[in-house]
């Protein structure tokens, strides 16, 4: 529950920034909103194929 409560914390502190700061647009917001959830499905998609061939780390 708290760890849904951080990222709800996030996307809302950016979604203030977006509206305190017009520098930062909502394509911003929404990539920094993302970005953990990208990672994760990357993440597990990397366990679901096995290790990476190439070592691309």
């Amino acid at each position: 529950m708290r760890r849904l409560y951080e990222r709800h914390h996030d996307a809302l502190c950016a979604f203030i920034r977006m509206h305190c700061d017009h520098d930062t647009t909502a394509s911003d917001v929404m990539h920094d909103t993302m970005l953990p959830v990208r990672r994760s499905a990357a993440l597990f998609q990397q366990a679901q194929r096995g290790p990476v061939r190439g070592g691309r780390r």
